[in-house]
């Protein structure tokens, strides 16, 4: 069960018709779950409040995160002849496979869309739609929608439960509408499912489409790694598959385009060959020319950063400022990819 911040009693709603991906309430035995997560959730919650306020902090802003009573009476959810929990269950919504039988996701698995011991397919759906989402690449009418997160994952038994904290805090924003956050995220999750849909023509383009969702919904956390993986994908997005390996010259001339803003267009050749270079370092386990490539990319594009070495070694601070800005880039593709398939082919094949 993948359940996202959206509260609101709906319909089951298809996202994205090809892979089957949808949106719905939960059935008595997903209610059933949740509520026993509300009691581990209100515990959790009141043993933090309280320790708060033996130490004297101010706990102000904390105060009231149990109560139920409130949450319902501020969105107007109130039910005669029922209790505020299951209130609230019933407007919680899972996002899953919903429409298996009819989905590319057969291709893979002949039983189910997420089998047991691997990541939730609708996990992985969200993560891709959030990195679509961040995309400078977006319009402006598209860049205003909310994408929403995931609160709560069924198979990560250590996650915090977050479901009644996001639902708090939603009540704390003085003029947040939590009506236009629905209609908005549901919309948001419309448009991204109607992209990936008109980008599935084929099956290959759905081997395609699963490879980069299982690479970026594993990814580890900012690290030498992350950037091989990130700039392996890169290479196969932009470069074209049949050119014998070599991604010289055409990677300094396709990546260019996709680059943050914050890169300035002078250096963005630069930063192009650092990366190349450092992808095949890391590939390859050259540990010593790795840290020769840190320090030039440190003096080229970290001048004007403070490190705090009480949070990360200046290691890991280039390190997180790489893959800052490899993420960025990797949207950007795959938002081009998803939303100009015939463009983003073109490009790719131009060597």
């Amino acid at each position: 069960m993948i359940l996202i911040d959206i509260y609101k009693k709906l319909d089951s709603t298809i996202i994205s018709k090809k892979l089957g991906v949808g949106i719905c309430n939960l059935d008595s035995d997903g209610i059933e779950e949740v509520l026993e997560m509300f009691e581990e959730e209100i515990i959790i919650n009141k043993y933090k409040i309280d320790g708060l306020k033996n130490k004297k902090n101010d706990i102000e802003k904390n105060d009231g995160w149990n109560d139920l009573d409130s949450m319902i009476k501020k969105f107007h959810w109130g039910e005669f002849g029922k209790y505020n929990k299951q209130i609230i269950a019933e407007h919680l919504v899972e996002i899953d496979v919903l429409n298996f039988n009819n989905s590319m996701l057969k291709l893979k698995n002949s039983y189910m869309g997420s089998p047991t011991c691997e990541i939730q397919y609708a996990k992985k759906f969200i993560i891709l739609c959030q990195i679509l989402s961040s995309s400078t690449f977006l319009s402006n009418v598209m860049r205003k929608k909310y994408m929403p997160d995931i609160i709560y994952d069924s198979r990560e038994y250590n996650c915090r439960r977050q479901i009644l904290s996001k639902l708090k805090w939603y009540m704390l924003k003085g003029s947040f509408s939590i009506n236009q956050y629905n209609d908005s995220s549901i919309k948001t999750l419309k448009q991204m499912g109607k992209m990936i849909d008109e980008f599935l023509v084929s099956t290959q383009k759905f081997w395609l489409f699963d490879y980069i969702t299982n690479v970026i919904s594993d990814l580890e956390q900012w690290s030498a790694y992350h950037i091989f993986k990130v700039m392996s994908l890169i290479e196969m997005l932009i470069i074209k598959s049949n050119n014998k390996g070599k991604t010289h010259g055409e990677l300094e001339r396709k990546l260019p385009f996709f680059l943050p803003h914050t890169i300035e267009r002078t250096k963005k050749n630069y930063f192009t060959e650092i990366m190349r270079r450092l992808r095949n370092k890391i590939a390859h386990g050259d540990y010593k020319a790795v840290t020769i490539l840190l320090k030039q990319y440190k003096e080229e594009f970290m001048q004007e950063v403070w490190y705090d070495e009480f949070e990360y070694s200046i290691e890991n601070w280039i390190y997180g400022n790489i893959c800052a800005n490899l993420d960025e880039t990797l949207s950007n593709i795959l938002y081009f990819m998803v939303s100009n398939r015939v463009e983003w082919e073109k490009f790719r094949n131009n060597v």
